[in-house]
């Protein structure tokens, strides 16, 4: 359990280059925990699912890791679509800091930072609603609504939006 003294460790941070194979261990982690996989990063980077990541710089207008002392235990980070519109993507936290709020800080970090970059929607999309109840629950929280999709992807995925605007 996270007690309050722990709780001073955890910080949001912009990602460092140090701290991005520790971002995709976080990654696969909770992937496989949702989903029920083994997935690996070096299958994934076989695959070009890490090509992203690997060239945060240039792919991602923020990408922010969730450190506890240090730590990756959550990862983030939003890509320009076009248009005044930013995707939000790789949204994952370890399972102990699911649900104690530090999603909805990360999430709060991206949001200032888009519209800091003059981004007027984020959206995004859930890969798999039925194995992602409690994503689908955090987003819809955090006042994304569902849209029709905006690019091709698995069927069954489900799109979302939030104005960013007040």
């Amino acid at each position: 359990m996270i007690t309050d003294a722990v709780c001073a460790q955890i910080t949001i941070r912009p990602i460092t280059q140090e701290q991005i194979p520790a971002a995709k261990e976080t990654i696969i982690s909770a992937w496989n925990e949702v989903f029920g996989t083994d997935r690996t990063v070096e299958g994934w980077e076989k695959h070009g699912h890490f090509d992203d990541l690997n060239d945060v710089e240039h792919k991602f207008i923020s990408f922010f890791v969730l450190l506890d002392e240090g730590a990756v235990v959550g990862t983030a980070g939003i890509k320009p679509l076009g248009d005044g519109i930013c995707e939000l993507k790789r949204m994952w936290l370890l399972k102990p800091y699911r649900g104690k709020g530090w999603g909805g800080k990360l999430l709060d970090s991206l949001v200032a930072d888009a519209i800091t970059h003059g981004f007027k929607h984020m959206r995004l999309e859930v890969w798999m609603p039925q194995r992602q109840q409690l994503a689908l629950n955090f987003y819809q929280r955090h006042g994304f609504y569902e849209i029709p999709a905006y690019r091709e992807s698995r069927e069954g995925a489900l799109f979302m939006a939030k104005s960013l605007e007040c």
